[in-house]
């Protein structure tokens, strides 16, 4: 067995995981907490503007696409916590989190 057989082959289940378990970005904070944010990889960026819900206390984006993910959020008010999570299959790869007043916070994977 070679290494270019076993580098290969991690990179096809590699390929293969990413496809089954795509990753999300969940945005969590204080309830009713106004945000916006731009997300994606360098082919595929949205913008968004939210609010943190009531009673659920995240929100999740995904369809986010392949290649290295980034994502810069910014509280919209004074008070409260900010939290952006990249997910993949449940599991938190990065994070990142502010109070800082109408502070901003950006995550990378």
């Amino acid at each position: 067995m070679s290494y270019t057989k076993i580098g290969l082959g991690i990179i096809i289940i590699v390929v293969v995981l990413s496809t089954i378990f795509p990753r999300t970005i969940e945005v969590t904070g204080t309830e009713g907490l106004r945000y916006s944010g731009n997300y994606g990889t360098l082919m595929t960026m949205k913008s968004v503007d939210g609010m943190i819900p009531y009673n659920v206390g995240s929100v999740t984006y995904d369809n986010i696409g392949s290649g290295s993910l980034v994502a810069v959020f910014q509280k919209q008010d004074a008070r409260g916590t900010l939290t952006v999570k990249i997910k993949r299959a449940g599991i938190t790869l990065k994070q990142s989190t502010t109070r800082a007043s109408y502070g901003a916070i950006d995550v990378t994977d």
